[in-house]
């Protein structure tokens, strides 16, 4: 069975972009190919072309799933889910402070480790 690691995340939205990228990059080295589910308040716009994470995500193809405006307040898509495996992926009605809730779910055995 194939090893699947869930993060969760939240980056605040004056920190620092590179710091942040180095430390995704170092990250994403130690899973060695592993399936990845990283999903949370990224705080960068999906919804820029040129977000500042686009080369991280192409390079260890781990795609954003998220489309639509999860704060609407902004009109942005800063929470989503980038992952490397197929599943279906949604914004929610539902509202959480400022943001909508991002749901997420995949067909996959579990195990205890």
């Amino acid at each position: 069975m194939a090893k699947v690691i869930i993060i969760s995340l939240y980056q605040p939205p004056a920190a620092n972009k590179n710091t942040f990228k180095e430390e995704m990059v170092k990250m994403m080295d130690s899973f060695n190919g592993a399936k990845v589910i990283i999903g949370g308040d990224w705080n960068i716009n999906f919804h820029n072309e040129a977000n500042c994470i686009k080369d991280i995500t192409e390079f260890y193809n781990i795609k954003p799933r998220i489309t639509r405006i999860t704060r609407p307040e902004s009109g942005t898509c800063i929470d989503n889910y980038c992952t490397n495996m197929d599943g279906i992926f949604r914004v929610s009605h539902v509202s959480f402070s400022d943001h909508l809730a991002i749901i997420e779910s995949f067909k996959g055995e579990t195990t205890e480790i």
